[in-house]
């Protein structure tokens, strides 16, 4: 299996969680906020990176698809920078995806308290606050990552229907729900 921390000849590249870069304690994983958080990421994308536009369009594509999927975990140790050429960073590839809100109508509402916390706050997230988050990370392509966002949720609403099929069955009720106006981004 390839590796996005190992080059093809196998050395080592080095990465960084989010969690680090931000200074973060390890327990404090989840940050301080959405909006405060992923804010400072994509400023770092767009001042240190290699490639700050694709980053910042990757991250943000990603960001719109966890909140599709109900991958309520993803939090800063999930989001990472690599350094290819050992000095410039560049935002790693996706890792970890899961559809945790599959799993919460099975569990006691005391278990996944911070992740249905967050469902929360995704749930309610809508375009007026991802333009603020933009605004924030005080990006110039500010339009055209929200167009972007905004064909995420598009795409992701007339393809994945086909490829939940297979899945499980609360995977497949989760995800439809936030297809289908569960999220504010979807309404």
């Amino acid at each position: 299996m390839e590796r996005f921390d190992r080059s093809l000849d196998g050395d080592r590249i080095h990465t960084e969680e989010f969690a680090q870069v931000l200074r973060y304690e390890p327990r404090h994983k989840y940050g301080k906020g959405i909006a405060q958080d992923y804010a400072a990421m994509l400023r770092i994308l767009d001042q240190l990176s290699n490639k700050p536009a694709q980053d910042a369009q990757e991250f943000v594509q990603s960001f719109v698809a966890f909140i599709l999927m109900g991958n309520t975990d993803a939090h800063l140790k999930n989001w990472a920078l690599r350094y290819p050429d050992g000095r410039r960073p560049e935002l790693a590839p996706l890792y970890d995806p899961v559809c945790i809100t599959a799993l919460f109508d099975d569990v006691p509402l005391a278990d996944y308290g911070i992740n249905r916390a967050i469902d929360g706050q995704l749930r309610a997230f809508n375009w007026h606050d991802l333009d603020t988050l933009l605004q924030q990370a005080q990006l110039p392509r500010r339009a055209r990552l929200l167009q972007l966002a905004k064909q995420v949720v598009k795409q992701a609403q007339a393809d994945w229907p086909a490829l939940l099929k297979e899945a499980p069955d609360n995977v497949r009720s989760s995800i439809s729900a936030r297809l289908n106006g569960g999220l504010s981004l979807t309404q």
